[in-house]
């Protein structure tokens, strides 16, 4: 029999009940049935079980069967005697009638029968009772019937056997478990990341950890994996499902009831408000160690109400919230977070393949379809689990292509209304900023996108956009560019379409050349439309059209044309205009002579003039609002006349206009220019005095006619903060810079130029960065006051012999010196710089010693590269106590190192020695902070002893490479090694005695290229997940080196070991990929000990030309199998 429920409110999915449990009554309920329930009760599962008082005055089988049908799945103890109840067997086939035959779970727990008493109910005390049932006449046959039916059903379901009458119910309650996709992907690295964040294992303390990301990309699967996995180590537990949803519904004290009751499972509570439920919550909680999932959370007010503050909870609590918004976590202090992260592309490939074919292969003839769904779901798992199960009874490729050519028009619908509710939650100018997003601007700049924002709303957008980020439907990526997933953008854009599905031009934003091109040659357009964009069209388009039909396009904002070309000129452009940007100007004249657009604020013009060009500029006087003017590829510019009109300008740049000439004088008059670029314009000879207040920013490039940049900088900028002065050949003087704010200055490729005095003789107190680059005629640098200099850069200063005096003044802060290619250089002087972290001398070619200037302390210097130094003969002895790399790289004249190893280098992390082909021995590394070691190319030394003989406890990778005379490797004592790689060793003959020793810690061992060696030891590597053995041409066996068993080993790749024919029986129960390609001698594949292969995906046995037979293998479980160039090769494959 069955009984009362836990409590009488409806859970979240609209059942009443997480489980019915039915049982014979007399013989289990005090013992195993009443463990099971607490079992269950315990994590949050709402259990319906025997309480006589329910039934009062009730009808008792309507009360049970109506508890059946309002329960999400069933238990049934299977005790010796259930049989002999009419009760049960009627209660058991309304079970299989209600929720097996309405797919929900039902889980038979056979206590102390055997499952086949039960499924033939023909002996035992099944077989007894059912023969009882007859003999009494009180049934029908066809009641017994449908009761054995029942049974033998039940019988072949999946269940637990248990024969014994108490014990762990845990494997009982384990199917139970919140419920998750039967296929998933791509989680087991996540699941593990917030397994660490939840760190489970500390019990003084409650922590709470939020999960976030973008609608559909697999939150709620990844927070109940979670969940499942911990849930056994709680006292109590409750998932409250998409909490968003269930507030609108049914309020915050809906959702603090469930919570109360699926914790402390008591019918009797019952808030009233959310303040008494605040108070209730925060007593009983802090009586519990439980877990709690919170779904789909998107208000501060939830997070408030529901789980408070961490004093709530009882010690070692944890509390899981999934959301969309970061903004929600930050208000409610929750530090520790998760980004779930889109799919690997081959992790959506498979789930892909199993949600449309239900298989680990794609047929042949859906390749290219299948490539252009999976594109299609831009690795989302929620559209690939629609996308998949929509395609899934699509049975060939011209059905595929149909439904796709639809979704690609207009999105399927279940997506669109998922991804939309993060949509919905913004406020209307938060709602059009997304859309500008994304209709016109993925993948731009971030700072560029809040310039043309900021002009077309006449105000900034940066909170709306970091409003946008923390909704996860937009990101930043690295350099600041902006993106989003293809099916936010899709999404966004459908919602511009649906504004008006049939007419373009009632829409508020156009960015398809199609649309655009309709809307013009219609003239259909409308004062609705506020931007249009057309920047990326495949191919150009032609707009055949009379010229008018901007002229009712009275609010549109923002103009960019590239790639459309008009049969006629523009008769009219809005006056509303705030951003223009045209690319191939329409016109054979210029603007249309009614356009005035007074708050027109960016301006970005690539054409070329027909007409004088002062027509536009005395229009443009009147354009009062200008903050950016750009003239790119304009080739009949030929002079910048009176822009004093222009007295807002802050960014003004020509760019490749190859007739420009002069400016006026008034350019160097704008009070407001912040930005001034005049790049690639190879006439212009001169540029007048810049009287610019405002300027902070200053590029000159490729300026091949002007020779002096005086008059131009004679002026004090006080507020320039960057200067760059590049490719300008025939500059041969600069003068004095009174520029007392400027922090970084470039000078590159000026061949005039011979000193930088005075260019530096003034004090440039805040000067951070200074770079002179290929100024090949530059003989002298003055000593450089710069107090605040950080990074110096000197490069390719060919007649530069000394760097003294430059350096003789004490630079306190720099923390960057790179002396790059100055190929004459003899003598650098001792180095005073208490601030220097990194040092880089490349290719300086006559330097000799190192000695005086590394004679000093660097106390702060953490990483030395010296590469290309040929004539490099002295190190001196390195006094650098910070040192944490160090690089020494084609130093072909040293031939020892001591003395400058013989200093204690506590802190050096990475240690490389590349190319330094003279040097014969290396003293002993007395280096305790060592993790990496990079030997390559040290032709001379014959061995790593005594080298290696010390102990480097904290050696994680080790590589030697071309190190083609050394014979032998000590043994390698190092108790942290996880990577070991050793290539192109011509001369050792074998890997004893280095690898006698146990590396518990090795990973990847890789040996590649060493001809010679005959033998491997035996591998005593317990850690190692890849073996890379290629083109060792002297192996015939791998006896005894893979005697051992390798458990962890995933990666076996053997290539081009001609002379292999025998392995020995290994066992390798990891293993996913075996790589035995171009071993050409090898007759018969590795006995592999059974479940070896269990795991395999990748099998690769290219050009085995003596490969006569592989054991039978499950081909479609594979993920590759190459066997080309196997000509004796016979194989079955396995069903």
């Amino acid at each position: 029999m069955a009984g009362s429920p836990s409590s009488s409110s409806i859970t979240n999915d609209g059942y009443e009940y997480d489980v019915f449990l039915s049982f014979r009554g007399f013989e289990t309920r005090r013992d195993f049935t009443g463990n099971i329930w607490n079992a269950l009760h315990n994590r949050g599962i709402r259990t319906f079980r025997d309480d006589l008082e329910i039934y009062k005055g009730n009808n008792i089988e309507k009360s049970l069967y109506e508890a059946i049908e309002k329960s999400k799945a069933a238990i049934i103890v299977l005790s010796p005697s259930y049989a002999t109840s009419s009760f049960c067997l009627d209660e058991l086939c309304h079970i299989l009638k209600c929720i097996h035959g309405r797919g929900r779970f039902v889980w038979p727990i056979f206590y102390d029968v055997d499952p086949s008493i039960v499924r033939w109910s023909e002996e035992g005390t099944y077989g007894e009772a059912m023969a009882e049932h007859k003999a009494s006449n009180w049934y029908s046959e066809d009641k017994l019937q449908e009761w054995k039916n029942a049974l033998n059903q039940l019988a072949n379901f999946s269940g637990t056997v248990y024969k014994w009458k108490t014990g762990d119910v845990s494997r009982v309650i384990q199917p139970f478990s919140l419920s998750i996709p039967d296929y998933i992907v791509g989680l087991e690295d996540q699941i593990q990341d917030v397994l660490r964040l939840l760190n489970v294992g500390s019990v003084d303390k409650v922590y709470m950890v939020g999960i976030h990301g973008t609608g559909g990309i697999g939150k709620t699967t990844l927070s109940l994996a979670v969940y499942n996995s911990i849930v056994d180590q709680f006292d109590g537990s409750c998932y409250l499902e998409d909490v968003r949803g269930n507030k609108e519904k049914h309020g915050l004290i809906h959702l603090q009831n469930i919570l109360l009751s699926k914790i402390f499972g008591e019918n009797k509570i019952a808030v009233t408000s959310v303040n008494e439920g605040i108070k209730e919550l925060r007593v009983r909680l802090k009586q519990k160690k439980v877990l709690l999932l919170l779904d789909n959370v998107d208000k501060l007010d939830q997070l408030r109400a529901i789980v408070g503050e961490p004093e709530w909870f009882g010690n070692g609590s944890r509390v899981i919230i999934t959301t969309r918004d970061t903004q929600v976590l930050k208000s409610h202090g929750v530090e520790k977070t998760h980004e779930v992260k889109l799919l690997l592309r081959d992790e959506a490939y498979d789930f892909l393949r199993w949600k449309t074919f239900g298989t680990n292969e794609v047929s042949p003839s859906f390749e290219d379809v299948f490539n252009r769904a999976l594109n299609y779901t831009s690795r989302l798992p929620l559209a690939i689990e629609i996308i998949g199960s929509h395609l899934f009874s699509k049975k060939t490729t011209e059905q595929w292509i149909s439904a796709l050519d639809r979704y690609e028009k207009i999105p399927k619908q279940e997506i669109f209304e998922i991804l939309k509710v993060s949509f919905d939650d913004l406020v209307q100018e938060e709602k059009d900023v997304f859309l500008d997003i994304a209709c016109f601007f993925k993948g731009e700049q971030l700072e560029d996108v809040e310039i043309i924002l900021h002009a077309h709303y006449g105000d900034e957008k940066k909170d709306h956009i970091n409003v946008l980020i923390e909704k996860s439907l937009i990101k930043i990526s690295q350099p600041n560019f902006l993106t989003l997933h293809d099916l936010i953008e899709d999404m966004g854009k459908e919602i511009v379409r649906l504004e008006s599905p049939d007419q373009p031009g009632e829409r508020s934003r156009l960015w398809s050349a199609k649309d655009i091109a309709e809307v013009l040659e219609e003239n259909t357009g409308t004062s609705k439309i506020g931007m249009m964009m057309c920047s990326d069209s495949d191919e150009d388009i032609v707009v055949n059209w009379d010229g008018e039909a901007f002229k009712n396009m009275t609010k549109l904002r923002t103009l960019f044309i590239q790639s459309v070309y008009f049969s006629e000129s523009p008769k009219h452009l809005p006056n509303s205009l705030r951003v223009l940007r045209l690319w191939e100007y329409p016109s054979e004249e210029c603007l249309p002579v009614d356009f005035y657009p007074r708050q027109l604020t960016l301006c970005k013009l690539n054409f070329t003039f027909n007409r004088p060009q002062e027509v536009f500029f005395k229009k443009a006087s009147y354009f009062k609002n200008m903050r950016m003017l750009q003239f790119h590829f304009c080739d009949s510019l030929r002079s910048i006349p009176d822009v004093s009109g222009l007295q807002n300008l802050e960014d003004f740049s020509c760019l490749r206009c190859n007739d420009l000439i002069t400016f006026d004088d008034s350019i160097g008059l704008l009070g407001k220019l912040k930005i001034l670029s005049v790049v690639s314009c190879p006439k212009i000879e001169t540029i007048p005095p810049l009287k610019l207040v405002s300027l902070e920013e200053l590029y000159l490039s490729e300026l091949h006619s002007i020779m002096s940049l005086s008059p131009m900088l004679d002026e004090s900028l006080d507020k320039l903060k960057i200067l760059k002065v590049n490719c300008c050949r025939s500059i041969n003087y600069i003068p004095p810079l009174k520029l007392p704010s400027l922090e970084e200055l470039y000078l590159s490729i000026l061949w005039g130029i011979k000193s930088l005095s005075p260019m530096l003789d003034e004090s440039l107190n805040k000067l951070k960065i200074l770079k002179v680059d290929n100024c090949i005629h530059l003989m002298y640098i003055p000593p450089l006051k710069l107090p605040s200099l950080e990074e110096l850069n000197l490069k390719a200063l060919f007649n530069i012999e000394s760097l003294s005096p430059m350096l003789n003044e004490s630079l306190d802060k720099l923390k960057i010196l790179k002396v790059l290619g100055c190929r004459h250089l003899k003598y650098i002087p001792p180095l005073k710089l208490p601030s220097l972290e990194e040092l880089n001398l490349q290719g300086l070619s006559r330097i000799e010693s190192l000695s005086p200037m590394l004679n000093e302390t660097l106390d702060k210097l953490k990483i030395l590269t010296v590469l290309g130094c040929r004539c490099l003969k002295y190190i001196p002895p390195l006094k650098l106590p910070s040192l944490e790399e160090l690089y020494l790289i084609e130093l072909w004249s040293i031939k020892s190192l001591p003395p400058m190893l013989d200093e204690s280098l506590d802190k050096l992390k990475i240690l490389r020695f590349i190319y330094c082909q003279e040097i014969e021995t290396v003293p002993p590394l007395k280096l305790a902070s060592l993790e990496e070691l990079y030997l390559s190319g040290l032709n001379s030394i014959k061995s790593l002893s005594p080298m290696l003989d010390e102990t480097l406890n904290k050696l994680k990778i080790l590589s030697v490479f071309g190190c083609r005379k050394i014979e032998t490797i000590p043994p390698l004592k190092y108790d942290s090694l996880e990577e070991l790689y050793l290539s192109d060793l011509d001369s050792i003959k074998s890997l004893s005695p280095m690898l006698d020793e146990s590396l518990d810690k090795l990973k990847i061992l890789r040996v590649l290229d060493c001809p010679k060696i005959e033998t491997i030891p035996s591998l005593k590597l317990a850690s190692l997940e890849e073996l890379c053995l290629s083109e060792l041409h002297s192996i015939k066996s791998l006896s005894p080196m893979l005697d051992e068993s390798l458990d962890k080993l995933k990666v076996l790749n053997i290539q081009g070991c001609y002379e292999l024919w025998s392995f020995p029986r290994v066992m390798l129960p990891s293993l996913e990929e075996l790589d035995l390609s171009y071993c050409e001698y090898l007759e018969t594949f590795p006995p592999m000990v059974s479940g070896s292969m269990a795991k395999l995906k990748i099998l690769r046995l290219k050009d085995c030309k003596k490969l006569r037979k592989i054991p039978a293998i499950n081909v479609d479980s594979l993920d590759e199998f190459d066997h080309s160039g196997c000509e004796s090769l016979e194989f079955s494959t396995s069903d």
